[in-house]
């Protein structure tokens, strides 16, 4: 079975108690996210992982991700306890890298 990501639009987003839409900081640079914080697994972008110099691991497994277009990604790397600065909180996140 696939995990599934899902796209929203902004107006959606603005109504989930769930989400943070705005901009944080991770590892020090400020990027606008939509970040949901009742979601199994979060994803990045792989060519963002790259522009950040993220440290990366490898999963034990490969995971298989249906896009909002209806493509598969595979991927088998996260970003583990990466730092994240949200309004003043910080937290660390396990971000799955996708190519996308």
């Amino acid at each position: 079975m696939a995990a599934k990501v899902f796209a929203l639009t902004r107006v959606e987003a603005s109504k989930s108690g769930n989400l943070v839409h705005g901009v944080c900081s991770i590892v020090g640079r400020s990027l606008r996210v939509l970040y949901d914080f009742g979601v199994t697994r979060s994803f990045e972008s792989s060519i963002f992982v790259d522009e950040l110099c993220l440290l990366v691991r490898e999963l034990h497994f490969k995971l298989l991700v249906l896009t909002p277009a209806s493509e598969k990604a595979s991927t088998f790397v996260v970003c583990s306890k990466c730092p994240m600065m949200i309004e003043g909180d910080k937290f660390k996140v396990n971000l799955i890298c996708l190519p996308l």
